[in-house]
């Protein structure tokens, strides 16, 4: 049988109103910060949930907390940045989910994922992150090139340091403690308390007096400190190159007080729209749902095997509410949902295996549809090379691979296939990611997943 066609992302608590898919922009962040439970779980939140939780590698050092590396990561990424220059930071952590998950504890709403940010190509600059050493002028300075002033300095300071842990006794709870414990005198913080001038947090919180004592004084009442949080540490995330723009915060839409009837309409090839609606059923697994980190979950549909005569090139949604009967059509803008029929690939007959020696073998079929002129398929391999500087490897484009004949189906396809060894090199497993990005990315709303 040729492979179905399923819908299987109507997250429909989920989707911008103003958000046209596919976009590259938005797509993948907006399924790493919405879909953290249920099907298709991104599993981002794994990482730093509970917020005591330790780094997930290996077995884990009870010495490093891993929601409190995310935080001074991004704090690492925004106070390198040059408030007079185009530049981009960190390379491995530019769009910063597993921080937004830090933060979770902060008032919803006060920490926004936007989409847009660029990779970089290596590292910040050295001299621009504070060490405890430094003395008041050097911080100022350093804060300062980066866009913030005394204000924002000691409030950023606070709130970054209001988890993580010293001398293996952790403080996990994103709270106003940091402040209040100063002001008592009862705080643990090395970098108040530590003797030989290595103390910035002390030179922080009572710069310029009174101004310190009065921000931190502020930031000792709950609400406003974390009021005062989710504001600086937005402007942190946010802080990125001049050439830079952000989208729009992405929000999940109202969504619908139980779960509806959804139907499918589709176009074939030319773009005629068939009248007829195809019924969904609700995906099965996890039973059909999805939560995210705004405290909503959503549904996910399927629509059975199909055979479309003459092909599809885009779908709309049809979403009925089954209590008051009233039906909203979700056409993309007016675009309708993109589907190419032109080759399809056959997740069911394609592999990537690793031999008892580490090296891995890659085999790929693809259904090409007949009559199309689309003689000598390739396939591009994509994969993951050392970068210098830096622990994120590039992708590299190794090789592309003629794919040869398998056979022809009765229904208006032929299948081909291509396989392609990946050896160890370095010590390191070059691992083939370009197609099971591109498929994830697919995923979401075509899954091949039976034989032809």
């Amino acid at each position: 049988m040729l492979p179905r066609l399923a819908l299987l992302a109507l997250f429909v608590k989920l989707a911008s109103a103003d958000w046209t898919w596919p976009n590259p922009v938005w797509d993948e962040i907006e399924e790493i910060t919405q879909v953290q439970g249920g099907v298709f779980r991104s599993g981002v939140l794994d990482g730093v949930s509970p917020c005591g939780a330790f780094p997930q590698s290996g077995t884990g050092d009870p010495s490093r907390q891993a929601s409190s590396e995310w935080l001074r990561t991004a704090f690492h990424d925004a106070i390198t940045h040059n408030a007079q220059e185009v530049q981009a930071a960190l390379h491995e952590r530019l769009d910063r989910p597993g921080y937004l998950y830090s933060c979770q504890k902060l008032p919803r709403s006060s920490i926004v994922m936007r989409a847009g940010r660029i990779d970089a190509t290596g590292p910040g600059p050295e001299g621009f992150v504070p060490e405890p050493k430094d003395n008041i002028n050097k911080l100022l300075s350093k804060f300062a090139n980066a866009g913030f002033n005394k204000t924002d300095m000691i409030q950023m300071v606070a709130c970054g340091h209001t988890i993580g842990g010293v001398h293996g006794q952790f403080f996990p709870d994103f709270d106003n403690k940091v402040a209040t414990e100063y002001l008592d005198g009862t705080t643990l913080n090395p970098l108040v308390t530590a003797p030989g001038g290595n103390n910035s947090d002390f030179a922080v919180f009572n710069c310029g007096q009174p101004t310190g004592n009065s921000t931190i004084k502020a930031m000792s009442e709950p609400a406003s400190f974390l009021s005062t949080c989710g504001s600086i540490l937005q402007r942190m995330i946010d802080t990125v190159p001049s050439a830079v723009k952000l989208s729009d915060p992405i929000t999940p839409m109202k969504g619908l007080s139980e779960q509806p009837t959804v139907r499918v309409m589709y176009a074939d090839r030319t773009g005629q729209v068939n009248s007829t609606k195809i019924d969904t059923m609700p995906v099965r697994f996890q039973g059909g749902t999805g939560s995210g980190f705004e405290a909503f979950s959503g549904c996910f549909y399927q629509i059975p095997s199909t055979i479309l005569p003459n092909g599809i090139s885009h779908f709309n949604v049809s979403v009925t509410n089954t209590t008051t009967g009233a039906e909203t059509i979700y056409d993309n803008n007016g675009n309708g949902y993109p589907v190419q029929d032109n080759i399809i690939f056959q997740a069911a007959q394609s592999c990537h295996i690793f031999n008892p020696n580490g090296n891995g073998n890659l085999t790929l079929t693809a259904a090409v549809r007949d009559g199309m002129d689309l003689t000598n398929p390739s396939l591009n391999v994509v994969v993951k090379v050392p970068r210098a500087n830096s622990v994120v490897p590039e992708l590299v484009v190794e090789t592309t691979l003629s794919m040869k004949l398998l056979r022809s189906t009765e229904f208006g396809y032929s299948l081909y296939s291509g396989s392609y060894s990946l050896p160890i090199e370095s010590g390191l497993p070059r691992q083939m990611c370009g197609l099971k990005v591109r498929w994830c990315q697919v995923r979401r709303w075509v899954q091949e997943d039976e034989r032809v």
